[in-house]
């Protein structure tokens, strides 16, 4: 696989990520869909790294 394909399947998978969240096409709701499914692991991951 080149570095071209790469970035072709790249861009393939988060216009399908974009479509998927872009449901009702607000901005507002999408940002808050992709914090809430996202933070929680990143809070995680934070507060074990700060709390060392």
């Amino acid at each position: 696989m080149t570095p071209q394909d790469r970035t072709q399947e790249l861009i393939r998978q988060v216009n399908n990520l974009v479509a998927f969240l872009d449901l009702d096409d607000k901005e507002e709701d999408i940002s808050g869909r992709l914090s809430s499914s996202i933070s929680p692991s990143f809070r995680g991951r934070r507060e074990e790294k700060t709390g060392s």
